[in-house]
């Protein structure tokens, strides 16, 4: 199947699963729902950035995964929604996305409407603690809790139970302004991602929704802006992370979901 073909297929799935959003159910049904939004609009921006050079499409599909994600979690406060596994932090790459795009201040409201604890029937405690570090880092950059970074580091190892992780590492160079240590760990990141690429395609097999991502690794983009932020030495090119999609952009993004507010209100 042809990349065109594949960015057909994702619009079409992501019209499907908007209208399953605005179809009245209530969000403690639509978890899953939410999810895959998120990651097709990821995997839309890259489509529409490999297929046609277009940045700005690009970021715009990151901007509205995260209002995806920001959508799910104000109705789960409305309607009560405590006790879902979809409410797991680390279960979307809503978060990396919007950072990559630029957008701090959305990303910091996803972390207020966000859980603050780890949700163990919905996902994995390393992983929960990769996101809480971001969550928490983002919130003042360099003026964070260096405390309560620290608690999340110690838990972050505790959980590994020993295991290597580049992303443990990245955190811990966030955490004590590490720039060389940075840098070596974010090359090793990227070799774990190949390896999660192949993992990925041997257990799921044919995943529309992913195949896009096997060429640009949005997670990655989003460490380097914050990695330039901290004043961090990158380089112009690493492998998944093309220079077009490191260009500081502003866009105006219209929140699709407010307009679905407005027709099932």
């Amino acid at each position: 199947m042809s990349l065109s073909e594949i960015r057909k297929d994702i619009i079409d799935q992501i019209k499907e699963s908007l209208s399953s959003i605005a179809g009245g159910y209530p969000v403690d049904k639509l978890g899953n729902v939410f999810e895959e939004t998120a990651s097709c609009f990821q995997s839309l921006g890259i489509c529409n950035l490999l297929l046609n050079l277009d940045a700005d499409g690009f970021f715009r599909n990151l901007i509205l995964s995260g209002f995806t994600r920001r959508y799910y979690l104000k109705r789960s406060r409305q309607e009560n929604n405590i006790s879902d596994e979809h409410l797991g932090i680390s279960r979307t790459e809503s978060l990396f996305d919007i950072i990559a795009a630029g957008d701090i201040e959305l990303a910091r409201e996803i972390v207020d409407l966000s859980p603050g604890q780890w949700v163990p029937d919905g996902e994995y405690e390393d992983d929960f603690c990769y996101y809480s570090f971001f969550h928490n880092y983002i919130k003042t950059f360099d003026k964070s809790d260096k405390t309560l970074l620290k608690n999340i580091l110690d838990q972050f190892e505790k959980a590994l139970e020993g295991a290597p992780s580049a992303r443990l590492n990245i955190c811990q160079a966030f955490y004590y302004l590490d720039k060389q240590g940075f840098s070596s760990e974010f090359q090793n990141l990227i070799l774990e991602r190949e390896i999660e690429i192949e993992t990925h395609k041997t257990i799921m097999g044919y995943d529309i929704a992913f195949l896009p991502k096997t060429y640009v690794f949005v997670e990655g983009l989003a460490l380097l802006r914050l990695a330039e932020k901290a004043g961090f030495n990158v380089e112009d090119d690493y492998q998944f992370c093309p220079d077009i999609t490191r260009i500081e952009r502003r866009l105006v993004v219209e929140d699709i979901f407010e307009e679905l507010d407005r027709i099932s209100g």
